[in-house]
C-alpha cells in the first residue's frame, strides 16, 4: 500500500510539472504583441472664447480605445488636458488664460499603449470679451430703476428691476462685415466693413441668430429681454442711429463660459 501511494504521488507530480511545462513553453513560442494604434494627423485649432478652443484631427487608427490630449502654456511642460473615448475627432479644451500662448498635441492609445504624437498646433488666446472674433464687454449683477414717470404710458412708473447674474454685450454693433460673413448678403444703405448692418428688419435678425446657432451650436444664441437691453452698463456701450441698430449680448447666468449671445433691434 504504501509503495503505490508513493507512485500515485510521483505520478500526478510529474503530471502537474508537465503540465506547467507545457504552459511556459506555449507562452515563450506565442507571446502576446499589442501593436500601437495609428496616430492622428492634420491636428487644427480654432479659438471659441478667450478661455477656450476647440481642437480637431483625422482618425488614423480602426481599433484605438481613444486618445489623450496634451498641452503645455508657453515654453512649459506637456501634460494630459483631457480623454476622449475612441473614434473620436474633436474635443473643447477650456479653461485658458486670456493673452497667453499654448501649444497641443493627440496621441491615440490601447491599453497602456500609445501611437506616436499629432503633429503640435500653437494658439494664442484673445483678450477677455473675444467670442468667434466678436468683441463682447461683461455687464455685472445688479439692480436699477427701469422705466420713466414722464415719458410713454407703457414707461410708467418708474420701478426696481433686479439682474441676478453677470453677462456678456457685444462692445458694437454687428458690422456689415460680420452680417456679410453668416448671411452672405449685405442690405445695408450706407456700405461700409465697419459700419453698422442696418435696414434689416426683426426677421432677418432672427434668420441670423438661427444661422449663427447653425455655425455654433451649443452657445444658444437669442434675443436679449427688455431688462437686459435697459441696463445702465448696456446703454452707454450701444451707439444708436435714427434707422436702428443691433448689438448682442452673452447670458453668463449660469456661472460657466458656456456662451450666449443675443442681437436686439431698437
Amino acid at each position: 500500500m504504501k509503495q503505490i501511494k508513493i507512485a500515485s504521488f510521483t505520478l500526478s507530480t510529474i503530471a502537474i510539472v508537465f503540465f506547467l511545462a507545457g504552459c511556459a513553453d506555449d507562452s515563450s513560442t506565442n507571446p502576446v504583441v499589442i501593436v500601437p494604434p495609428t496616430a492622428p494627423s492634420g491636428l487644427s485649432a480654432t479659438m471659441v472664447s478667450w478661455s477656450a478652443v476647440r481642437l480637431s484631427w483625422t482618425d488614423n487608427s480602426q481599433d484605438e480605445e481613444g486618445f489623450r490630449v496634451y498641452q503645455k502654456e508657453g515654453v512649459g511642460n506637456w501634460s494630459v488636458t483631457d480623454t476622449t473615448g475612441k473614434n473620436t475627432t474633436t474635443v473643447l479644451v477650456s479653461g485658458l488664460t486670456p493673452e497667453t500662448g499654448y501649444s497641443f498635441r493627440v496621441q491615440s492609445y490601447k491599453g497602456n499603449t500609445g501611437s506616436s504624437n499629432s503633429d503640435s498646433v500653437s494658439v494664442l488666446t484673445s483678450k477677455e470679451g473675444v467670442i468667434y472674433g466678436y468683441q463682447f464687454i461683461k455687464i455685472p449683477a445688479g439692480s436699477f430703476n427701469m422705466g420713466s414717470d414722464s415719458g410713454k404710458p407703457y414707461e410708467k412708473p418708474v420701478h426696481l428691476v433686479t439682474i441676478a447674474y453677470d453677462f456678456w454685450m457685444m462692445e458694437t454693433e454687428v458690422t456689415q462685415k460680420q452680417w456679410t460673413a453668416v448671411t452672405g448678403s449685405n442690405p445695408s444703405f450706407w456700405k461700409g466693413d465697419s459700419l453698422p448692418v442696418e435696414s434689416v428688419t426683426w426677421q432677418e435678425c432672427k434668420n441670423f441668430i438661427d444661422s449663427l446657432n447653425t455655425l455654433y451650436p451649443g452657445k444658444g444664441f437669442r434675443f436679449p429681454t427688455e431688462a437686459e437691453w435697459s441696463t445702465p452698463h448696456g446703454r452707454v456701450r450701444i451707439r444708436f442711429s435714427p434707422w436702428g441698430m443691433i448689438a448682442s449680448l452673452v447670458d453668463g447666468r449660469d456661472g460657466t463660459e458656456v456662451i450666449q449671445a443675443a442681437t436686439h433691434i431698437r
